[in-house]
């Protein structure tokens, strides 16, 4: 598996945790400025998370090592000013081999105190329920701010793209983001109809 299917396996069984163990209604992917891999809130209980996936020890080092401190995931600016908000709890995703490389690293710096640790499992007999571990929980960095307008918003964007990438594959055809097919070949009723 490339760490680019490692890192969609991982978003996909970070999708099911946040949906049924959390509980949480809001769920996307690359979202905010910072682009958080996943970024979740339970309004009930007025909880949002941040994961940031990591696959590989290079990638690990790059954002976690090498740089003087991760900068934790800051929200997109208002219209009125400036504002910046930090996200409420802040996790890294890795695959089960860079565990303890992981709690190695968080435990020997106190800028990564609050951090939590998440792993998933690869292995083809767990379930999606099993998939998503909790190895350190994550502790409160701010207050609950109501960002579910911007979630539903990046929500829409993603069906979007996965629609079209769906009826892409389906029709095999590329369909460019202005909505139009690309290539010059022939296309059936039948395909326009599903992509319309």
């Amino acid at each position: 598996m490339t760490n680019k299917q490692k890192t969609e396996f991982i978003k996909m069984c970070l999708f099911y945790y946040f949906r049924i163990s959390k509980q949480c209604k809001y769920i996307c992917s690359e979202f905010g400025k910072g682009n958080a891999d996943i970024f979740a809130e339970n309004e009930k209980s007025k909880k949002q998370y941040e994961v940031e996936i990591k696959v590989s020890k290079s990638d690990f080092n790059a954002e976690f090592v090498n740089k003087k401190c991760y900068s934790s995931f800051k929200i997109l600016k208002h219209s009125e000013g400036c504002d910046i908000y930090k996200n409420m709890y802040f996790y890294v995703c890795v695959p089960e081999e860079l565990k303890e490389y992981t709690k190695k690293i968080f435990s020997s710096d106190k800028r990564f105190s609050s951090y939590g640790i998440l792993t998933c499992d690869f292995n083809g007999k767990t379930t999606f329920k099993e998939k998503i571990k909790v190895i350190k929980i994550a502790k409160k960095q701010s207050e609950y701010k109501d960002l579910k307008e911007k979630i539903i918003s990046r929500m829409s964007s993603e069906i979007f793209c996965s629609r079209k990438q769906y009826v892409s594959s389906l029709c095999k055809i590329n369909i460019s983001s202005a909505g139009i097919f690309d290539d010059k070949k022939e296309i059936s009723e039948e395909q326009v109809s599903l992509y319309l």
